[in-house]
């Protein structure tokens, strides 16, 4: 690894939603170790802001999903690719950092690479699952594509694409501090009794439409005995499903996210990143999803793996249970979820699979080893 040492070095960073400002902010604060006067901007949230980057397109405003979405958006994230190409024509930074959010980022990548752009890329768009042809639009337009599983690496390099295999941000950072019991008991639970989790996702339209599904499954399954749940709030949602809950009695969780999740013998949550951080943690979990009718038809097309939740898709069999569009409803969430919560060999069989999860993601440290191979592609620029 080399320290690069030059003054007033300049990344423009890209990152459209919660999880990449995360992932983005952590490879940056990593990166500044080695390039004390970088100056960073672009796009991402309060994150990338904490870890001092200049915001000039705030993702709060990019945080849609599905196809329909998009469409309605179309104009909109037109005009932020607009934004961040003036941005790079008037500083012209040394690199692009492009993190996740393929269906924009591979775009800009394309505008900003016929600039003469260095362009680099953490956490790969999933070409593998679905719409293999952006493995073309990574080989023209990516100098360098840092990828999470070694899977990754081994399918851009038989496309001649340059891939390094960093490992996977979650593996150190997702984890528990703190003892059940204790998470319990600061959350106002019985520790004796069971503990449900709701996760109703990330983005608005997300908590649209999983929202009120969660809390009709919550009201089955408090008809059953189950009657401690707590709702985990996204950053920026709170106030959102906040205004949902009257007459509930759930609690809402939007600090020490980790820990309550830990807490739970059960998660029923959002499919994407939130499936995969309660594999991490070994708590089973039922992934719900539902998207417009026309995302929902585009996937049955485009998508090349029979799931949808990285756990499963990693172990190749549903170890969660995956309740989609029609199926995603109250009665069949709350029959998945007594189904593990009253069946020790069903239970007892998804945490130890999950435990085979970690394994196969590689060892902490993803971000400081992608700040690295930063500083080394910078060095020979």
């Amino acid at each position: 690894m080399c320290k690069v040492t030059e003054k007033n070095m300049r990344l423009l960073v890209s990152a459209g939603e919660a999880s990449g400002d995360e992932r983005a902010a952590e490879v940056i604060t990593a990166l500044r170790d080695l390039i004390p006067d970088l100056e960073v901007f672009g796009m991402g949230g309060d994150a990338l802001r904490d870890a001092g980057a200049e915001i000039i397109v705030d993702i709060k405003e990019t945080a849609v999903f599905g196809l329909l979405e998009a469409i309605v958006s179309f104009r909109k994230f037109i005009q932020y690719k607009r934004t961040l190409e003036s941005a790079w024509l008037d500083r012209k930074p040394d690199l692009i950092l492009l993190v996740d959010f393929g269906g924009f980022n591979l775009r800009l990548a394309r505008t900003l690479k016929r600039h003469g752009a260095q362009v680099t890329y953490y956490i790969s768009p999933q070409v593998w699952a679905s719409r293999p042809g952006r493995i073309r639009w990574v080989e023209r337009y990516v100098d360098l594509m840092m990828v999470l599983f070694e899977f990754e690496e081994r399918l851009y390099r038989r496309h001649g694409v340059n891939a390094v295999h960093t490992g996977h941000p979650l593996v150190g950072i997702v984890e528990s501090k703190r003892d059940q019991v204790d998470t319990c008991r600061e959350l106002g639970f019985d520790p004796g009794k069971k503990v449900i989790g709701l996760l109703p996702g990330s983005r608005e339209s997300e908590v649209n439409r999983l929202l009120p599904v969660l809390l009709q499954s919550s009201d089955n399954l408090s008809s059953k005995g189950y009657n401690q749940q707590f709702i985990v709030a996204a950053p920026g949602r709170s106030d959102q499903i906040t205004a949902a809950l009257e007459g509930y009695r759930i609690k809402i969780v939007t600090e020490n996210r980790y820990d309550s999740m830990a807490a739970a013998d059960l998660l029923i949550l959002a499919s994407g990143t939130a499936a995969l951080e309660s594999a991490l943690l070994g708590v089973p979990a039922v992934v719900v999803y539902k998207s417009s009718w026309v995302t929902s038809l585009a996937a049955k097309f485009l998508l090349k793996v029979p799931y949808v939740s990285l756990p499963n898709i990693i172990l190749e069999e549903e170890v969660f249970p995956e309740l989609l569009q029609r199926d995603c409803v109250p009665g069949n969430i709350t029959s998945e979820a007594l189904k593990i919560l009253e069946e020790p060999m069903i239970y007892d069989r998804i945490r130890n699979r999950i435990t085979e999860i970690s394994k196969s993601l590689g060892g902490p440290g993803a971000a400081e080893r992608a700040a690295g191979i930063l500083a080394d592609f910078l060095s020979v620029r």
